[in-house]
């Protein structure tokens, strides 16, 4: 409307801006994606990609352009906390080839962030992440900002992902996520995992979640003992529970980090023979499970496989001194984890519940966060602490008669 030359080849109206000279037009979209299916566009701006609750729409935009010969998108977001989301996705595509890990001639990736090695508090790092310092965002305002979190410090999270576009978690997690970021490895060859001592934790869930299993495995180098994780979900119910997750399943699946079972509820059967194979592969010596809803399957585990069970409850009193050893390994990066980004996905989403004794217990942090394995690690790791404990009590001093 300020420029003579546009308004005299347009029509402006309240969400749309016409050309009729060659039929063009630039408008909003609302946020519904079954209605975009047909577009034939020849540009898309995205605008805060992590504010979208799942990735229908970005699907249905960006596949939208294929006729076009010169079709271009840009798509614009600050960091979110939600490290399971599509956007995460999007971000760590953009870092790769940032990078220079993947390859991509068409994808053009301007990145202003601070990562996780710098000082968040340095106005060097405010201006690192903020190429528009001093105009449109001011010294004085980020400034003042900072002064708050000394005095707040749940606004720590806000401020780093705000003005500083680091991915973060929200106050209540439990698990640093940089420190366990520290601790992923890439996977490596397999050999020296067979006949590996290790133990177990299966997290069930119920029959339409995820089910986990998570190994620990002592490596026999005298160096930090390895987590791996592997995953479960039904193949029929995947693109649900990606919807009402807000998470990226069916991704995780075409990756090889969850094993789709057939049908609409996980199959116990496809559970028993993958855990029963990795058991034969390396020297499973406990698999501590949750006897709820699991009598079935850890029968056969045990009496068909000859897997040895150990009943773990999920209370304070079980769970509390080995998730406090997970916090000490993790912080201390102690504890190497097989990169696996559900379950890294599932330790952002983690939280803890204490009880008047501190004694702590893993929890959700919201409905559709799913903890499944970070509750296989901790059971897992409570019988890995014990690996040395090679005597009975009871064959040293006998029973004790009160």
């Amino acid at each position: 409307n300020s420029s003579p030359a546009l308004s005299a080849a347009t029509q402006v109206f309240k969400s749309a801006i016409h050309c009729p000279k060659n039929g063009a037009v630039y408008r909003t979209l609302t946020s519904k994606a079954s209605s975009k299916h047909g577009l034939n566009v020849h540009g898309i701006v995205v605008d805060e990609l992590h504010t979208l609750t799942n990735r229908d729409l970005y699907d249905v935009l960006t596949t939208a352009s294929g006729a076009r010969v010169q079709p271009m998108e840009i798509t614009i977001s600050t960091a979110g906390t939600d490290i399971g989301s599509f956007a995460f996705e999007v971000w760590d595509y953009s870092v790769k080839v940032h990078e220079g890990t993947l390859e991509d001639a068409d994808f053009m990736v301007v990145m202003y962030a601070a990562s996780d090695r710098d000082d968040w508090r340095s106005e060097a790092t405010w201006a690192k992440a903020n190429p528009n310092l001093g105009v449109s965002i001011t010294l004085d305002f980020l400034r003042s900002e900072l002064a708050k979190t000394r005095g707040m410090p749940g606004r720590i999270a806000a401020f780093k992902q705000l003005y500083l576009n680091i991915w973060s978690q929200t106050a209540e997690a439990w698990l640093d996520l940089p420190a366990w970021r520290g601790c992923v490895v890439p996977p490596r060859p397999l050999a020296p995992y067979r006949q590996a001592r290790c133990w177990g934790g299966l997290d069930l869930s119920s029959t339409t979640d995820l089910t986990a299993l998570v190994m620990v495995f002592d490596m026999g180098d005298g160096g930090p003992l390895e987590a791996a994780s592997w995953f479960w979900v039904p193949r029929d119910t995947a693109l649900d529970r990606q919807r009402a997750d807000d998470a990226q399943y069916l991704t995780w699946i075409d990756q090889g980090y969850i094993r789709a079972t057939p049908g609409n509820t996980v199959d116990y059967d496809f559970v028993e023979r993958d855990v029963a194979r990795i058991a034969r592969f390396a020297r499973l010596e406990e698999l501590a499970y949750d006897r709820w809803g699991a009598s079935q399957i850890s029968q056969r585990l045990q009496d068909t496989h000859g897997i040895t069970l150990v009943q773990f409850g999920q209370g304070y009193r079980d769970m509390s001194p080995p998730a406090k050893e997970l916090e000490r390994l993790v912080l201390s990066r102690g504890i190497r984890i097989i990169d696996n980004p559900v379950l890294t996905w599932m330790a952002s989403s983690v939280c803890v519940q204490r009880d008047p004794a501190d004694n702590i217990k893993p929890v959700k942090r919201a409905r559709k966060n799913r903890i499944d394995g970070i509750v296989a690690l901790i059971m897992a790791l409570a019988r890995a602490t014990l690996r040395d404990q090679t005597t009975s009590v009871y064959a040293t001093r006998g029973v004790i008669h009160l």
